[in-house]
């Protein structure tokens, strides 16, 4: 078949990335020639874009500019409508062209019974129940190279425009199967081992970061972060207070639902701090201009899902989580516990830093041992059946001192007793987590609470303090047998102690708790995860949700 014979139009959108789009015509250009017409969608570019979209001269290329960003769905009806040809080709513009392939593309629909034809299959989870229960496949054409007769898309009505940037091809393609307004054709034909490459960001989020991250342009790349606790003595604030220490060539936003304390402001007093509403989401990305948005346990109804930046969802517990491109887990323990479309989500633990050593203050004498308790001063932290548990520990130990963090004032007393009077107690607080640095282990119990991920352990690693804590959760990936202790039942909490009355055993177990946490918790080694997760993300398909 001689390309005048095609029949066709290609249209390809665009939002901004000039530069793609000039590599993936001049790709299509070398291996078809210029017979093919290509109708170029500008999605409301800035005018940079599109005077540089005008001023390039292609043969047989007409340029269609959307005054504002409306998404690629209504660009490509835009393009439909005006294309003269009976078959349409959609080509994404990060796609490359290694040689001539259209023709193998469009042979499938010279079949009356095939509706569609692309290169590569994909899953796609989102499809509703009832609708897919009709469906004779559950896998679809990936839409970054894909072709139709105008027929079938006319018949349809087009791509439901509802549907901005996301799930507009699928949602075709489950009305092609399903033989809605009459279409005779429903199946669909997949042509393997073309050509053509496509670079692999699924979302135009992620096609943004790419070209920021291939061009390194000299600008840092901004982060911007969600929390859901206004406090920093919280695990979602310390984790994103942690985040802005660990990518220190970024540029760092960070919102809060409601203000933050007076400590968590000052804590975060390095990077731009502001309150967020739910509703001025579709503002966000105008406002802050973020290349990614990292949300911290952020529930959907919270923060809704915002499809123009790529979005990285950072579980750090059960729960129903809004969508994202990206979602992680904070622990192994936690990825067994929740699932998401895409199935088990990838682990990326907590960077921890060292905290500020105690000023003026030291371990103890190596003749008694100093053993703390560091918690949220919540009652649900701290269990009435503590005062017992502490007090079977303390009777025969008389060499150990205690101190307890965040101990609610109406349980001091009692505790006190328990312990034989041999307590200091600790408001809660940021800088509460130096005392670490005077503790020769730390001791965590609870009968019911099981952690998804001990930041406190890892932080009383990373000084050499030695953990003691319940064999559940997230505590078991975090300690190994030479760097703490995992115990099932109250005498293995009093056998751990009475072991660390050896003083160089204790030693020996410190430096390998230091070892450990700085391979496993420190910033370097985030830094080098994050790092990790955004290049292989960038491959991954649709967005995903967690399910329970």
């Amino acid at each position: 078949m001689a390309a005048l014979d095609l029949d066709c139009t290609v249209v390809i959108a665009q939002h901004g990335l000039f530069g793609f789009t000039e590599e993936c015509i001049a790709g299509f250009r070398a291996a078809h020639g210029s017979a093919v017409p290509i109708l170029l969608v500008d999605d409301g570019s800035g005018p940079d874009v599109l005077r540089r979209s005008q001023e390039r001269c292609w043969t047989n290329v007409e340029l269609i500019a959307l005054p504002v960003r409306c998404g690629v769905t209504r660009a490509w009806n835009k393009a439909a409508r005006c294309t003269a040809t009976s078959r349409i080709v959609f080509l994404n513009n990060d796609v490359v062209s290694t040689g001539a392939w259209l023709e193998r593309l469009l042979a499938p629909l010279d079949k009356p019974h095939v509706a569609i034809s692309g290169v590569e299959l994909r899953r796609e989870k989102r499809v509703p129940t009832d609708v897919e229960q009709l469906l004779p496949v559950h896998e679809f054409l990936s839409g970054w190279c894909f072709a139709l007769r105008r027929q079938t898309w006319k018949r349809l009505g087009g791509f439901d425009e509802s549907m901005r940037l996301y799930f507009s091809d699928t949602d075709l393609q489950c009305r092609i199967a399903a033989g809605d307004a009459g279409c005779e054709s429903t199946e669909r034909a997949v042509v393997t081992e073309l050509p053509v490459r496509h670079r692999g960001a699924r979302t135009t989020s992620g096609l943004r970061l790419v070209e920021r991250e291939a061009n390194r342009d000299g600008r840092h790349m901004r982060l911007l972060q969600f929390c859901n606790v206004g406090n920093v003595c919280g695990g979602t604030a310390a984790c994103a207070w942690t985040i802005t220490r660990a990518l220190p060539h970024w540029t760092h936003v960070v919102l809060f639902p409601r203000r933050p304390t007076e400590e968590t402001a000052n804590a975060f007093a390095h990077c731009r701090v502001s309150l967020f509403d739910s509703a001025s989401i579709a503002e966000l990305p105008a406002r802050w201009q973020p290349d990614i948005l990292l949300l911290h346990n952020t529930h959907p109804g919270r923060v809704p899902p915002c499809e123009d930046v790529f979005t990285v969802q950072y579980v750090h517990s059960a729960g129903s989580r809004t969508l994202a491109d990206v979602t992680v887990v904070c622990s192994h323990w936690l990825a067994g516990q929740v699932e998401t479309e895409q199935g088990r989500p990838p682990v990326l633990w907590q960077p921890v830093p060292i905290p500020p050593t105690c000023s003026g203050r030291s371990r103890s004498d190596g003749r008694r041992l100093r053993v703390g308790r560091l918690c949220t001063p919540t009652p649900v932290k701290w269990p009435e059946c503590l005062v017992s548990f502490y007090a079977e520990l303390a009777a025969t130990r008389p060499e150990i001192d205690w101190e307890f963090v965040g101990c609610p004032d109406a349980m001091k007393s009692a505790m006190t007793e328990a312990v034989g009077g041999r307590v200091r107690f600790w408001p809660a607080g940021w800088t509460a987590r130096s005392l670490l640095h005077t503790w020769d282990a730390v001791l965590y119990h609870h009968p019911t609470l099981t952690e998804s991920c001990g930041r406190v352990v890892a932080e009383s690693m990373r000084c050499g303090c030695i953990p003691i804590v319940d064999r559940r959760g997230g505590f078991c990936e975090q300690i190994e047998p030479e760097t703490g202790f995992l115990c099932d039942r109250p005498q293995e909490f009093a056998d751990a102690l009475d072991r660390l009355r050896d003083r160089a055993a204790r030693e020996e177990m410190k430096a390998a708790a230091r070892q450990c946490a700085e391979e496993r918790f420190s910033l370097r080694a985030f830094a080098q995860r994050w790092g990790k997760l955004l290049r292989e993300s960038l491959g991954s398909s649709r967005r995903t949700a967690v399910e329970r």
